[in-house]
This record gives structure tokens, C-alpha cells and sequence, in this order.
């Protein structure tokens, strides 16, 4: 066994392939039996409890034989308790670490009293705090569906800003631990390539997600990514037939539905098929004070997933997935005839089957395809001829856009996982390997319809676009550019667990080919050991090769971008290259009891290549760039509390800085990218004041929670909030000079048109004197939501929510100059009312 799995690891160092293999998840199975005797005909019903959040995340019946099984269970720990009625005579603390089933036998082995009886795993099986390397944070079907989100289309957002670490930005954007954050969607262990945020895709409908779990820090060398969202989603498997439906109408003439059915077909084929519909006039940002205009958007998302389980040692999944998104883009001015539309589509499919070789040995295979498609049109048009300049004119403020992106991956990916016992300790070996390829499209027309745009003369003018004002006699700016993606990887890694030692050791090789063409050998380590039953410590260090979003990278790597870039540009080269450094973080997990627990971390990244974002003036067309060399820092404070007098919940609070190095010799901090946009022109010529300089995702402290009371055993209240300190901006005066107080930087405002009511949402004190650096002003938010179960009134399983976003209606703003205008204001009071319907077949 031993040699076959050596054998194994070494063929997948040989083999160079990106992604890793994505296997997250597996299968608990067993047996249960009461008083020594098997449960037969008592239908012992067993729920599994994930132990971070205390949510259950699936529920079975054992069958007149006493065997059950759990499909699907993400990697962690859980409690899995057995009951006969009202009462649970059986918890057993199990751990699922990898795509090895886990199999338990339950027996009191005695006549069951009140009192639960622990049940202990074989050692390879029994989950402690020292077994985890990783940062992460869980959430059940039953911790969605108790945020506060002003739609459930808007759920898994609402999940991510919940999460320790994120930041939110404009539009839907977020950073993550002091970068932006290219979160690696993983689907019932399906990747799902391409940007997810609300501007670039649909977002993933989180009704669907029977549990989500957010990976942060210590990722192991499964994935290439500063960030990784695991989701399981529901299962008809083990299952009986059943209907759920759900509907909501709210603020902003906002209305929503939801249907989704699942159950077992025959005894070994689960179905699911759900889907979401919504309208609401408030999608993006608004991006002046006035009156909302011009926000409006639908969306649609069907899920299907088939799983088919002929025997105990085999399982095949086949999962689809269709979106559409409509959104409109917002006005500046309330009587504005601009009318500027996003339309995005999006499906995908895949397959996967997963069969254990023999007890100690799992292999999956995948195959997947996803295609992506997003058209930017201005009053319909996505191009222009001579014939439509007049029209282009009339019918926009600033810009007329055209643009169209379409993307279509092939994937395919397999794994193989095995357990061993060597020198007293337990090994779990894994090796991967994935590789897929991306046609990919993309064009886009820019024009000027606003002279003062085109003038360095006014505020926020550029020169460089008078070439393309078609108010002085110019013409678009046109980039059509086709290219295929492609991208291979591999990865080896070994999980070593010895008494209260947890050791995991693997390296990875990333091959990426797009303008450019990088490879990179990553390792990765984490360490774990448990101090004490109930306090844990653990480490970890990786490598990081992120290459740059897909999203315009086509255009700006383009020649024609480089010559609209202009003198400015100089030898900076476009084509932006994959992000490289080192990522550090250091952790300590506290369970003071079974109610309480404490997770505190500290993380560093020294980076070269740093991966930043610029904007096209104001018009919502974002490149990738590089900066030459960051550092990012940050902790958190994480706590969780389990049912504690009816109270559960968690906070916690964050701080994180990112900051550009400015080189010693003198040059510029930017190493390859388009020097376009504010954020260009700073990046390009930083405050000479000071070694440093903060990227727009550094945001010196977050903060969160979320707290639920059981009123009654049918009424729930939720109460939380956030606090943001402020993101960064910089401000100069109409020639570049510093404005050195407070009251300059008002007056300068005022001067380029601002009013008070936006400039009172922003910090103007300069960071240190004649710096530009200037920062959001702190606010704090808090939301409501109370739920009720009808059932036990009305015999129906009914229930209704109210969902209040906002209590205090506090004006903030997420960002200052940023896409699709000057400003984005965060989201005002609002008011969301739901019902759900859940039907047995």
C-alpha cells in the first residue's frame, strides 16, 4: 500500500497542471444501534452539527437495519447526534479531513439513559482544535438564512461581508486581507472560473448552498487563490420528497421568488432543481445624493444537480447551472436620458465521480465546462458608426461604452486520497491535477460625448481623451482583441497527524499562458498543535502565484490601450503579470466552554507583482495592474457563541493594512498595467513623503456581528452590525498642490462640485502634512430581522420574516471617485417582507 502510494505522489510532481484538484468534501456512514441491539424499526432520525457554528447542515433517518449515510459533508468537524423522539441518547464528535469516508458504528452498548454518551472515532477520525491549519469561517443553510440582506438574491454577499477579513467596496467589489479579492468559487467541487461580484457576473444564488465555508488564510496547496468559497449545495439524496417556496417583497419596489424541490428517486438517485427570480429598482450603487435613477435590474438563476449513488463505494454527480442578469447603470443626474445597460449571462455544467478504491483510498475525477457572456451597451448600442455620433452625444453625460466579453472554459481534474499508518503517525496523502483552457473575446468602444471630459483645463479632465471626443470631431476608441487562456497545475500534499501534532506539508505547480507565460512551484506548510483539550495553536507559511483577473485584461494588455495611455505610460509595460510573494499567519483557537469560542490570527504578505486595480477615468471599465513590490498586515479577533440561553451568534473585528513600497532608486511604483484613472495616476506618482503608500484596499479596522435570540421556540430576532473605518482617496488641488487643512479640501470639493452632504461622509485631514491621502469617514450600520414559524398555529409549515436594513438610516459612503461615477453611497434604510412554504411530497 505504501509503495502504490508513493508511486501515486510522484507521478502527480510529473505531471504539470493551475486550479488543484477541488475534492472538499465527502461521505459519513455507519450504523446505530440502541441497547445493543440494532434501531430496526425505531427510524432513529441523526442530525450532523458542524462544530465551529453549532448549525446542523444535514439530517437523515437510519433505515430498519440501523444504517445511514451522509452525502456531500464538507471537510470539518461535527457533532453527530442520534434521536429517539425528543431525546439524543447518542453525540458522537466525528471529522471529515478529507475525501476518505468516514464510517462510525453508534451503540450505547446499554439500555440508553437521559444523558448523551460521547462515542469516540478510530484516532485518524477524532477532530480536535490541533487538527486544524487552516483559517475559515462556516456557514449553515440555517446561518444564511438568518443575515439581514435587503434580497436573497444578495445572500451570498451578505455571507462574504460576514466573513472576517472582507471589506466591502463599491458595487458588490470586496478585498479581502488587504488585497482585492479574487475569490475561487468551488461548487460540489466544480471551480467556477471568472470574476462572481455583482458587476462582472451573476451572483451565485445562496439558496442553493447547503453550507458555505470561506477560506481565508493557511490554504493549503490544494488551490491557487487568496481566497477560496467551498459550497455544498442541497442534495435530494437520502431525502424525502419535498417542495420549497419562498417569496419577498421590499424597499425599491424590490420582489423576489424561489422554488426549489428535492427527494430520493428509488434508492440510490437524489434530484434537486431550485431557482430565483427578482426585480428591484436599487441594484448598483447610486452614485450622486438626489433621487435614485436609473438603477433598475431582473435577475434569474436555475441550479440542477443529480447525484446517483449506485453502491456504497461509487458516487456520480452531474451539476447545472443557467443565470441572467439585466442591471442598469446609474445617471449622475436624475433627468438624464443616458441610458447605459449590463447584460451578463452565464451556465455551466459539470460532472464528477468520486469512487473509494478500498478503505484507504478515494479517487475523483471531473469534467466541466462554463461559459460567460456580458454585453455594455449605451442606448442599445454597443458599437458606433459617423451616422450615430450626433445620437451618442444627446443621450450621455460623460461617455458612451460599448462592450462585449465572452469567455467558455474546458476543464478537467482528478485526485487521489489515501490514508496510512507510518512510525506511529497518520498520514492522509492527496494528489491532483487540473487543467483548463479559455476562449476568450473581448471588445470595446469608448467615446467622449462631454468636451470638459477631454480638457485638462477642468476638473477631472484628461487630455489624452481628446482624440475621442466626438463633441471636437474625434472618433471611438476601439479594441477588439481574441486569445485563448490556458492553465495547468498539479499538487501533492501530505497531512501528518501524531498525537497533538498536526502537520501539513505540500507544493504545488502553476503553468499560466495567456499574453503572457509564467510557471511557479509553491509550498505550502501548516502546523498545528493542541496545548489543550480546549486551546489549540497553529501556523502556517505559502507561497503565492495569483494570476491577474480575466475581466479587460485582453484590452488592456492591447497595443491601441497602450498608445490611448499615452506619454504617461512611458516604458511601463501593459501586460500585467501574475501576482508573486509570501504569506505568513500565525493563530490560536480557545473553547472556554461548550458555548464559547475564541479564534485569534495574525497574517503577513510581502509581495512582488502586487495585483492593484485602475479605472478608465469614471467609466466603470476596470483593468488589472501591478505594483512593484506591497506589504500587507492585519489580524482579527473572531468569537463564536453557541445556544446559551436562546442567544447564538458571532463577531468579530479586523484590521488590515496594504501598502505600495516606493522603490529606493527613485523610479515609479508601477510595474506593468495601464497608468489611466485616478488610481493609475497615483499608483504611478505617489506622495514622495513617506516609503509607502496605502492601495485601495487598506482599511485600518472592520468590524461585525450578528446575534440571534430564540424569543420563543417559533419566534427568532436578529440583531447586527458593521463598522468600516473608511477606504482611501487622494486629493490635490487644481494644479496638483497639496491642500494642507481640512478646510482647503473642502473648498476644493465644493470647487469641482460636490455638496456638503457627501462631503460631510468623508475624512479630509491629511494622513501627514502635504500628503494627498485622504479616507472615507468611519460609520457604523446596524439591520434587524425577525422570524416566525407559523406552524404550530396554523398547521401549515409556514413562515414569515421582516427585515429592516439600516435601522438608523445613516448615510455613508462605500468609496470616493470610483466606477460608474464620483462617489457610491452605501445602501439607506430599507425594508424587506418574506414568506417561505416548505410541502412534504
Amino acid at each position: 500500500m505504501l509503495a502504490r502510494t508513493l508511486s501515486v505522489c510522484c507521478l502527480a510532481m510529473l505531471i504539470p497542471l493551475l486550479l488543484g484538484a477541488q475534492v472538499h468534501s465527502s461521505s459519513v456512514r455507519g450504523t446505530v444501534r440502541l441497547g445493543g441491539s440494532q434501531a430496526r424499526s425505531l427510524r432513529l432520525r441523526l442530525v450532523l452539527r458542524e462544530v465551529s457554528s453549532g448549525a446542523p447542515i444535514a439530517t437523515t433517518t437510519a433505515d430498519s437495519s440501523g444504517n445511514f449515510a451522509f452525502h456531500g459533508v464538507p471537510f470539518g468537524s461535527y457533532d453527530l447526534q442520534v434521536f429517539e423522539g425528543a431525546r439524543i441518547p447518542i453525540v458522537a464528535r466525528i471529522a471529515v479531513r478529507s475525501a476518505i469516508p468516514v464510517w462510525i458504528e453508534l451503540d450505547t452498548l446499554r439500555s440508553y439513559t437521559a444523558q448523551p454518551i460521547a462515542v469516540e472515532s478510530p484516532p485518524w477520525q477524532e477532530p480536535s482544535s490541533s487538527g486544524q491549519t487552516t483559517t475559515h469561517w462556516f456557514f449553515s443553510e440555517e446561518d444564511r438564512t438568518l443575515l439581514p440582506t435587503p434580497m436573497g438574491q444578495r445572500a451570498i454577499e451578505a455571507v462574504l461581508m460576514n466573513t472576517p477579513g472582507v471589506v466591502p467596496d463599491e458595487d458588490g467589489r470586496l478585498h479581502i486581507r488587504g488585497e482585492s479579492a479574487q475569490l475561487h468559487y468551488v461548487l460540489d467541487g466544480i471551480p467556477i472560473t471568472g470574476n462572481m461580484t455583482r458587476v462582472y457576473s451573476s451572483l451565485f444564488n445562496a439558496a442553493t448552498a447547503r453550507s458555505i465555508d470561506v477560506l481565508t488564510g493557511g490554504i493549503g496547496a490544494e488551490y491557487n487563490a487568496d481566497g477560496i468559497v467551498t459550497i455544498t449545495t442541497k442534495s435530494g439524496l437520502g431525502q424525502p420528497l419535498s417542495i420549497h417556496g419562498a417569496a419577498s417583497v421590499g424597499s425599491y419596489a424590490s420582489r423576489e421568488a424561489m422554488v426549489e424541490a428535492l427527494g430520493q428517486l428509488g434508492s440510490n438517485v437524489g434530484l434537486y432543481l431550485g431557482g430565483t427570480a427578482m426585480r428591484t429598482d436599487r441594484f448598483l450603487d447610486p452614485i450622486s445624493s438626489g433621487p435614485i435613477t436609473h438603477d433598475d435590474a431582473t435577475a434569474q438563476s436555475i441550479l440542477a444537480k443529480l447525484t446517483i449513488a449506485p453502491n456504497q463505494r461509487l458516487e456520480i454527480t452531474a451539476l447545472g447551472m443557467v443565470n441572467a442578469t439585466r442591471y442598469a447603470i446609474p445617471n449622475q443626474h436624475p433627468t438624464s436620458t443616458q441610458d447605459q445597460r449590463h447584460q451578463l449571462d452565464d451556465d455551466m455544467l459539470g460532472l464528477r465521480a468520486t469512487a473509494q478504491l478500498d478503505t484507504a483510498a478515494v479517487a475523483s475525477v471531473a469534467l466541466y465546462t462554463r461559459r460567460a457572456h456580458a454585453e455594455l451597451t449605451s442606448s442599445g448600442l454597443v458599437t458606433l458608426d459617423s451616422t450615430q455620433y450626433a445620437r451618442a452625444i444627446m443621450d450621455n453625460e460623460k461617455f458612451f461604452i460599448g462592450s462585449r466579453r465572452q469567455y467558455r472554459t474546458y476543464g478537467v481534474q482528478a485526485q487521489y486520497t489515501q490514508t496510512a499508518s507510518l512510525a506511529g503517525a497518520v498520514h492522509t496523502l492527496s494528489a491532483g491535477i487540473n487543467g483548463d483552457v479559455t476562449p476568450t473575446s473581448e471588445y470595446l468602444s469608448f467615446a467622449v460625448t462631454n468636451p470638459a471630459v477631454s480638457t485638462s483645463d477642468s476638473t477631472g479632465g484628461d487630455s489624452r481623451f481628446a482624440p475621442y471626443d466626438l463633441t471636437r470631431g474625434g472618433h471611438p476608441f476601439v479594441v477588439d482583441q481574441t486569445a485563448t487562456l490556458g492553465r495547468v497545475g498539479a499538487f501533492v500534499s501530505d497531512a501528518v497527524t501524531w498525537e497533538r501534532w498536526t502537520l501539513r506539508i505540500g507544493l504545488r505547480a502553476d503553468y499560466y499562458r495567456f499574453r503572457a507565460t509564467e510557471w511557479a512551484l509553491s509550498p505550502r506548510l501548516g502546523v498545528s498543535y493542541a496545548l489543550a483539550d480546549n486551546l489549540s495553536l497553529r501556523a502556517s507559511y505559502g507561497h503565492l502565484f495569483l494570476p491577474p483577473p480575466l475581466e479587460n485584461y485582453l484590452v488592456s494588455s492591447s497595443d491601441q490601450a497602450r498608445q490611448f495611455a499615452g506619454s504617461i505610460q512611458g516604458d511601463i509595460p501593459s501586460v500585467v503579470r501574475a501576482e508573486r510573494g509570501h504569506a505568513f499567519e500565525l493563530g490560536a483557537t480557545y473553547r472556554p466552554s461548550a458555548a464559547v469560542e475564541v479564534d485569534v490570527c495574525g497574517y503577513a504578505k510581502l509581495l512582488r507583482n502586487f495585483l492593484v486595480e485602475v479605472e478608465l477615468s469614471n467609466s466603470g471599465i476596470i483593468f488589472p495592474a501591478n505594483l512593484k513590490e506591497g506589504i500587507v498586515a492585519g489580524g482579527e479577533i473572531r468569537l463564536r457563541l453557541h445556544e446559551w440561553h436562546g442567544l447564538s451568534g458571532f463577531a468579530w473585528i479586523g484590521t488590515s493594512v496594504s501598502r505600495g513600497l516606493i522603490p529606493t532608486d527613485g523610479s515609479s511604483p508601477f510595474a506593468a498595467g495601464l497608468v489611466v484613472g485616478e488610481e493609475g495616476a497615483t499608483y504611478a506618482n505617489p506622495f514622495r513623503g513617506e516609503d509607502s503608500f496605502p492601495t485601495e484596499h487598506d482599511q485600518l479596522l472592520t468590524a461585525a456581528f450578528t446575534l440571534r435570540y430564540a424569543v420563543t421556540p417559533d419566534l427568532t430576532a436578529v440583531l447586527s452590525g458593521r463598522f468600516d473605518s473608511g477606504l482611501p482617496f487622494d486629493l490635490t488641488g487644481p494644479n496638483g498642490q497639496p491642500l494642507l487643512t481640512a478646510e482647503q479640501s473642502r473648498a476644493e470639493l465644493q470647487r469641482r462640485g460636490y455638496h456638503d452632504d457627501v462631503i460631510d461622509l468623508l475624512d479630509l485631514e491629511p494622513e501627514m502634512p502635504g500628503s494627498p491621502d485622504r479616507r472615507v469617514k468611519p460609520h457604523a450600520t446596524f439591520d434587524a430581522m425577525l422570524r416566525y414559524d407559523l406552524q404550530s398555529v396554523l398547521r401549515v409549515p409556514l413562515s414569515v420574516g421582516l427585515t429592516v436594513i439600516n435601522i438608523f438610516d445613516t448615510p455613508y459612503l462605500y468609496k470616493f471617485e470610483s466606477t460608474f461615477g464620483s462617489t457610491h453611497l452605501g445602501m439607506r434604510r430599507s425594508v424587506r417582507l418574506d414568506c417561505s412554504l416548505r410541502l412534504p411530497g
